[in-house]
């Protein structure tokens, strides 16, 4: 297991053990990371196709969004354009309430 004759009972054996141990180690290092790495990629990947559905549905409400309104400016000609023609705006309650 180590690249050179060593003593039983001499350092050389300690050193050797230790490098062994210390290459152990950080092999299992790089490949608990090498498995990190591929949860992650998993995690931003399906965070990527989230964001991406997200951002279809929001284009698809600003579209049908757009639509209601030219149908209700359409339907009631008292309306000017460029103005909200159907917002209900609620009271907002102060954040320490």
């Amino acid at each position: 297991m180590s690249r050179g004759p060593s003593i039983a009972s001499g350092v050389g054996s300690v050193q050797d053990e230790l490098e062994l141990v210390s290459v152990s180690t950080l092999a299992n290092v790089m490949r608990q990371l090498s498995s990190l790495s591929v949860r992650v990629d998993d995690m931003f990947g399906e965070l990527n196709r989230e964001s991406v559905a997200i951002s279809r549905r929001t284009i698809s409400l600003t579209e049908r969004t757009e639509r209601l309104r030219m149908k209700i400016m359409q339907l009631n000609p008292t309306v000017e354009p460029g103005l909200p023609c159907c917002i209900i705006l609620a009271p907002v309650m102060p954040w320490w309430m």
